[in-house]
């Protein structure tokens, strides 16, 4: 078990982001990124992908599995507070998961996005591992993304 963090997830030794997330009053924010395994993943492993940021509410995303010869499991997508928060996605070569559950979600504060492996059957460090998300922000902060 380890854990993993994407470039768009670090900080520096100040504890700042070092691509920090995109705050946008007005409209739909999109962010992506992709993770290519270094080392055959295990059981428990938490991927530290991206921040969304204080305020956003979750639109629709994706998980997209390419490439993983030989390699099968289960990942989870959330956050520290849930692992599975926006669904779970069974892979063996290839698949996607398109976010079934967490629509809607508004977070308080800037959280950072995992791909958690809830299981592995064979563990690989081949393929890529792509994480779309769209969010836009509750200007009200009461779960309603309208604004006056």
């Amino acid at each position: 078990m380890a854990t993993f963090t994407a470039t768009a997830a670090q900080t520096n030794s100040s504890g700042f982001f070092l691509s920090p997330p995109k705050y946008n009053e007005k409209g739909v924010q999109a962010r992506t990124v992709q993770y290519i395994p270094t080392v055959a993943e295990s059981a428990g492993d938490v991927w530290n992908v991206l921040v969304i940021p204080k305020g956003a509410v979750v639109l629709d995303g994706y998980v997209q599995v390419a490439g993983h010869t030989g390699g099968n499991g289960t990942f989870a997508v959330g956050d520290s507070g849930a692992a599975a928060r926006f669904g779970s996605l069974s892979y063996s070569v290839s698949g996607v998961l398109r976010f079934t559950q967490g629509l809607g979600y508004s977070y308080s504060a800037d959280t950072v996005i995992q791909i958690s492996n809830a299981s592995v059957t064979t563990g690989t460090a081949t393929g890529t591992v792509r994480l779309c998300i769209t969010y836009a922000f509750d200007q009200a902060a009461d779960g309603n993304s309208g604004s006056n």
